[in-house]
């Protein structure tokens, strides 16, 4: 944990502060991951049209710096179930266009030991699925 630097963001204000400050927290430094965890959490209680703004703000300036810091991102986010008459599914809990705002998505489950990730979304267009163990 001693290379590990951990922010605690309980708002969506924060979380945006946070977020475009970080390009001057990277400078110099050696940072290759960034992990936010949860992405929805922070900003649940926001009403939907200032939640949607935010939201395209904060992926832009992850974009931004992923490309300037060389800097991989992950975000994890809240799934949900929907239904309708015929099936179930699972989805991202903000819906649809926060799915469309991604370059890859990876879905991670767990049975016993064993864990499952399933690429559902890359540049590629490849599906792959690996069971591995920690």
């Amino acid at each position: 944990m001693e290379n590990i630097y951990y922010i605690d963001v309980t708002s969506g204000d924060d979380l945006l502060s946070c977020i475009f400050l970080l390009d001057n927290y990277l400078e110099g430094k050696n940072i290759r991951l960034l992990v936010v965890d949860s992405i929805t959490q922070p900003l649940k209680t926001m009403e939907i049209k200032v939640r949607l703004g935010l939201i395209n703000k904060l992926f832009q300036q992850l974009r931004i710096l992923a490309s300037q810091f060389d800097l991989a991102v992950i975000l994890t986010n809240d799934l949900t179930t929907r239904v309708n008459e015929r099936e179930s599914i699972i989805a991202s809990s903000f819906g649809d266009s926060f799915y469309h705002m991604v370059n890859s998505r990876i879905i991670f489950s767990k049975n016993d030991a064993t864990f499952h990730g399933r690429l559902l979304k890359s540049i590629s267009n490849v599906q792959v699925e690996a069971d591995f163990y920690l």
